[in-house]
């Protein structure tokens, strides 16, 4: 009954295509909006990146994050505990931003000619107190960390938040696989707890482990 009165009312009519036309405008713009946002977003990412790997690891050649590679986890959720058996398979040659950080673990080899001087190791858990906790952990050929920052994080404000600051962050400097244990002193590991903050701490210590485990399995592979 209503779309045939719509249709003997001209008026009626021309609100309604009216509204229909301007409904898909505002759609329109609002995925070129997002659509820009995100290239934004994934522009100030990669710049962070960069400027990341630039300032901990020797002088290298080109942009080591146009070229990476992903891994995937044998475990369907990863960062549950020490004792895990990790699991790595490499899921592609060319890293993907998109899953990387959220899916897949992703290497980025820095190489100064035909030497390498360091790797980024680009890792994340979805442990943390508020969710996905990603981060870029940067180690040396031999692949020691050199330091650790966050790509992204929703950890409360003035707790969590201090993972990404010092003195914890410091604490994971100069340790590696096999001689250091990526856990919280609570879970029987080496790193000191951020106080109230027990499960961001932890998120983030097996998100470090996890990716040291990832580069490991990719030197394996690749020999």
């Amino acid at each position: 009954m209503a779309s045939a009165s719509v249709l003997k009312n001209p008026s009626g009519l021309r609100v309604v295509v009216t509204l229909t036309f301007v409904t898909g405008i505002a759609a329109m713009l609002l995925a070129v909006v997002d659509g820009l946002t995100r290239e934004k977003i994934a522009e100030a990412q990669l710049a962070a990146k960069v400027e990341a790997l630039s300032a901990l690891l020797p002088a290298f050649d080109g942009n080591p994050f146009q070229a990476g590679v992903e891994l995937l986890h044998g475990a369907a959720t990863p960062g549950a505990g020490e004792g895990d058996s990790p699991s790595f398979t490499v899921n592609g040659a060319d890293a993907n931003p998109a899953s990387c950080g959220k899916k897949a673990f992703c290497i980025y080899e820095a190489q100064k000619g035909d030497v390498t001087v360091g790797f980024g190791i680009e890792t994340w858990t979805k442990r943390g107190y508020s969710g996905l906790i990603k981060l870029l952990v940067v180690v040396d050929p031999a692949g020691v960390i050199v330091g650790v920052r966050t790509l992204e994080a929703r950890e409360t404000p003035g707790l969590g938040t201090k993972a990404d600051e010092e003195p914890f962050r410091s604490q994971f400097t100069g340790k590696a696989l096999g001689s250091y244990r990526f856990a919280v002193k609570k879970d029987d590991g080496d790193v000191e707890a951020i106080t109230s903050a027990t499960i961001s701490s932890r998120a983030y210590s097996t998100a470090i482990r996890d990716g040291l485990q990832a580069l490991a399995a990719f030197k394996e592979q690749r020999q």
